[in-house]
């Protein structure tokens, strides 16, 4: 099993947080071995990084390292260290940072939502678990579009579609409302596997959107996610991998696709009579 070093954690949180382009890597990590000179100092001596900032990445990189946050949690309180100039331990330590998942740290940092209200919410509703983007949506803190969009953001941070400075500024330069239809949005080609249960009425759109973003903090694969909360059977999961792969590989027609939504609605109706039985 490959070891992960210090260096290879903290240039991948820099790729997420668009400081650094994937394809700069294996140049800067042979200069760092040529030289001698640590990743991080060539970064500060190019004028990549200032020290604070290097500090800051350096201390997510251990953080990231013991296993106590994901990348893309790191890479987006990272952002925000970088906004407000605050050290990264600072930040980290701080609990309105502490109880929330990926996708309510990019709203807190792209400045669409106040960190003392999520802090509120977390005292008073649910003080032993993290926050989530459903729990901002029941209390009316965000829309249901909001929570949409900043979810399929960080999507595509985690892809490396896009880096956290990419979406606070695409965040904050287009004009957030609740028009927009609530299924569409989630790019069904990207999350077919949600786009076919949202289709056969195995999951609703607050279900989908609240699995999707626990996955993005567990690394757990969607219908792992919804197997585990009882949204959907086994059963239900593998015939939906199944149109999945036939719709990819073009198996599976328009027309065949009808078919198979029946398929899935009746292992629901079959696993309903088993539980009643």
């Amino acid at each position: 099993m490959t070891t992960r070093k210090i260096s290879d954690i903290l240039a991948e949180i820099l790729v997420a947080q668009g400081k650094l382009y994937q394809a700069e890597i294996p140049m800067l990590v042979a200069a760092s071995a040529k030289s001698g000179i640590p990743l991080g100092r060539i970064l500060v001596t190019t004028q990549r990084l200032s020290e604070l900032e290097l500090l800051s990445a350096l201390t997510a990189a251990k953080i990231v390292l013991n296993g106590q946050i994901s990348i893309i949690r790191a890479a987006v309180i990272l952002a925000y260290s970088f906004k407000t100039q605050l050290p990264f331990q600072l930040l980290w330590q701080r609990d309105d940072l502490q109880t929330t998942n990926s996708v309510v740290l990019l709203l807190i940092t792209s400045g669409l939502l106040d960190p003392s209200e999520v802090l509120k919410l977390a005292n008073i509703s649910t003080p032993h678990q993290m926050i989530g983007g459903k729990d901002l949506f029941n209390a009316g803190l965000i829309t249901l579009c909001e929570w949409q969009e900043a979810l399929e953001l960080v999507l595509q941070i985690k892809r490396r579609e896009l880096s956290v400075r990419q979406a606070l500024f695409e965040d904050n330069e287009q004009s957030i409302t609740d028009d927009s239809p609530a299924v569409t949005n989630l790019n069904p080609e990207r999350q077919r596997l949600g786009y076919l249960l949202l289709q056969a009425g195995l999951v609703n759109v607050n279900e989908l959107l609240s699995a999707l973003e626990c996955g993005l903090d567990s690394d757990e694969l969607l219908g792992q996610v919804l197997v585990h909360r009882n949204r959907i059977t086994a059963s239900q999961l593998r015939i939906a991998l199944r149109i999945q792969t036939g719709i990819q590989s073009r198996i599976i027609s328009h027309a065949q696709f009808n078919d198979w939504l029946t398929n899935l609605n009746l292992a629901n109706l079959h696993y309903s009579l088993n539980q009643v039985a």
